[in-house]
């Protein structure tokens, strides 16, 4: 069974395109009519469309856009037009759905991946197909300030996919407007020992961030990025179990006298300095208590309060954010960063400066973080201590607290934090 259909959309005034077409005889009668008269091409026309794409026909690729939509579920596969050469990109799609080796999750990813291009394209004014050796590096190193090294290397795979659907249809039509480059300036830049995604890319893998990144992150986001942020940060969870998700059910009426009550699995009380307060305040205003105080980018049509899930809070609000300043900010590492703020300002509470093999006041450390972050039950010394489930989160905790202060000490950054740690004071 084929499981995709082709379908045209006519965009503005196609008179002239089909003029064109039918006065150069490119395409059969049946065939022309079709595509002025139908959405959905059949199979066996696929040859004659593919052929008028590659052939950039007069006013062709600018009034009939292509689409491409499952026939089991109905739905387009990209559900928006590229904003540039859409029926080309959409080609290569189309190629990787006809893949059998290729996934699902794979080509939502090459659609996503071939989305994030359009600015580069801009820049470079032709098409990621056409990119040579400056222009990949560039895509390289804008990536890089974004995205992990296994991420780069991954959407870069991608892009070669892409770029070689695009030379096998070029094969088709010797008269093609895709001019592929000789070189495969994608997969030879992947497999330079000196150019590849390890090298622009290992330079930005961060295991937590400084307070000083936090403060430039939260004075350069909008307030709905720069509070998921600050939660974040603070201690409050946004797990991928819906009932567990504190960040997304957190609503406007939980803060009372600049803390934050979290109910469900860990009951407690966070607390925020007036101007953290300030800045959650620009989305309580005018709220109702019980309404969700991070709300969808795009509204909801029929306006229903639903908690945002993890995915959306660390896709559209925490890396959104770190995209303004240029750096790849995620939610592991920046909750790891506050509980290495809490646990130096808990030792340094307790005249522990620098950090000592003070095995005591470490473990209260780590006790005192995970009951504020969230992440155990009422945890004793003798199970962080006895080899329990807990030890090795222990060691860990003990190894990013080290690396954290030895970072703070060599950039000569040695300061106190005040009781609360605030970011914004």
């Amino acid at each position: 069974m084929y499981k995709y259909a082709l379908h045209l959309n006519r965009v503005g005034n196609i008179t002239d395109a089909v003029q064109y077409i039918r006065e150069h005889n490119l395409v059969d009668d049946e065939v022309l009519v079709g595509m002025m008269l139908k959405d959905e091409m059949p199979a066996d026309w696929e040859g004659m469309i593919l052929r008028l794409v590659l052939l950039d026909a007069p006013g062709f690729n600018d009034h009939f856009q292509l689409s491409i939509v499952s026939k089991g579920t109905g739905k387009a596969v990209v559900r928006k037009p590229f904003e540039h050469y859409n029926n080309i990109k959409q080609l290569a799609i189309l190629g990787a759905c006809l893949d059998p080796e290729l996934a699902e999750s794979t080509i939502r990813s090459m659609i996503t991946t071939l989305r994030h291009m359009a600015p580069l394209e801009e820049e470079f004014s032709r098409p990621f197909w056409r990119f040579q050796t400056k222009q990949v590096q560039a895509t390289y190193k804008g990536m890089a300030k974004i995205y992990s090294y296994r991420t780069v290397a991954t959407k870069i795979g991608l892009l070669i996919k892409a770029d070689d659907k695009l030379r096998e249809l070029a094969s088709l039509e010797p008269e093609n407007q895709l001019k592929m480059p000789k070189t495969r300036f994608w997969y030879e830049s992947a497999h330079n020992k000196g150019q590849g995604p390890a090298q622009t890319t290992k330079r930005i893998r961060r295991n937590t961030y400084s307070l000083s990144l936090i403060n430039q992150v939260l004075e350069n986001s909008e307030p709905e990025s720069a509070v998921a942020v600050l939660l974040a940060f603070k201690g409050v969870k946004a797990s991928r179990n819906l009932n567990e998700n504190e960040m997304g059910l957190v609503k406007v009426g939980d803060f009372h006298d600049n803390q934050l009550s979290i109910y469900g699995q860990y009951p407690r009380k966070i607390p925020f300095t007036g101007r953290e307060m300030s800045l959650i305040r620009q989305l309580t205003t005018g709220q109702q208590p019980g309404a969700y105080l991070l709300q969808p980018v795009n509204k909801r049509p029929n306006g229903n309060n639903e908690p945002l899930k993890r995915w959306a809070l660390e896709e559209k609000r925490i890396k959104t954010a770190g995209q303004k300043v240029g750096v790849r900010l995620t939610y592991t590492p920046l909750r790891r960063s506050g509980q290495v703020a809490f646990a130096k300002a808990y030792l340094l509470r307790h005249g522990e400066r620098p950090l000592t093999n003070r095995k005591e006041l470490l473990q209260a450390a780590f006790r005192a973080c995970q009951l504020r972050f969230g992440e155990a039950d009422e945890v004793g010394l003798q199970d962080i201590s006895s080899g329990t489930r807990y030890y090795e989160r222990y060691r860990v905790f003990v190894d990013n607290l080290r690396r954290s202060i030895k970072r703070d000490q060599e950039a000569q950054e040695d300061r106190v934090e005040e009781e609360t740690y605030p970011i914004l004071k």
